[in-house]
């Protein structure tokens, strides 16, 4: 990937075990620092080799927290409403784009991530 576009999307297609208690290893990340940010789960591989993921019809695009959630350990645990339990299911893994990560790591500065008060170092 490269820096030239900042709306580039990074897409990993990745079979993942459903259910809450399941905890999925992922992928080593694909670029470093990259942070994944949606999880897509399969509809249609070639329309998403097309389109790119859209919603319901290449891809449903899962909710953060209610479908998918990163455990502390550095898995993924995912609970899709549309995929049965205890079932591998093919998802797409998005990791944010260049200009997501800039808009992340310029508000990390900006702000004392434990406490979530500004960071009184940095003038605004």
């Amino acid at each position: 990937m490269s820096e030239t576009n900042p709306n580039e999307h990074l897409h990993v297609i990745h079979t993942l075990h459903s259910g809450a208690g399941n905890s999925n290893s992922l992928p080593t990340p694909p670029e470093e620092g990259r942070k994944l940010v949606r999880v897509w789960t399969l509809i249609n591989k070639d329309l998403l080799k097309q389109l790119g993921p859209v919603h319901n019809v290449s891809a449903f695009l899962e909710d953060h927290i209610h479908d998918w959630q990163i455990t502390r350990d550095g898995g993924l645990r995912y609970y899709s409403r549309i995929a049965e339990t205890n079932t591998d299911v093919e998802v797409v893994l998005d990791y944010e784009t260049h200009q997501e990560r800039r808009l992340r790591e310029a508000l990390r500065a900006k702000v004392d991530t434990p406490t979530g008060k500004p960071n009184r170092q940095i003038k605004p």
